[in-house]
């Protein structure tokens, strides 16, 4: 029975979270935000793949899904999730698009280091 729950658990659990999964950069200090409720998570994968959420964008496109999930929640900030292998570039065209339709500030994901303690 316990190991049905596991295995149940294991599942669902990647299932939770809001989003597209990205190898992120490791920091030192990061805080932790993203993968809950209280943000619009825009990703970008390694293959330069753009989502908002679960949802694949273009990049012509992305102002639009942004401002549209703005609309129904006004309150969440915008977290970009850029995998660690994307090109510089691609992150700053996915900022520039944000910032045309009005984000100004964009909250940047990371991973925690692992402590060496």
């Amino acid at each position: 029975m316990v190991l049905v729950l596991l295995i149940i658990f294991m599942v669902v659990t990647p299932m939770l979270s809001k989003g597209v999964n990205v190898d992120l950069p490791i920091t030192q200090h990061h805080d932790k935000r993203g993968d809950d409720n209280r943000d619009i998570v825009v990703a970008i994968t390694h293959l330069g793949q753009i989502y908002v959420g679960s949802t694949p964008v273009s990049l012509d496109r992305l102002a639009g899904a942004v401002t549209e999930e703005r609309r129904h929640h006004p309150d969440k900030a915008i977290f970009l999730k850029g995998d660690t292998r994307i090109d510089y570039g691609q992150a700053r065209r996915v900022m520039e698009a944000l910032h045309r339709v009005g984000v100004e500030q964009i909250q940047l994901g990371t991973e925690e280091e692992a402590s060496s303690r």
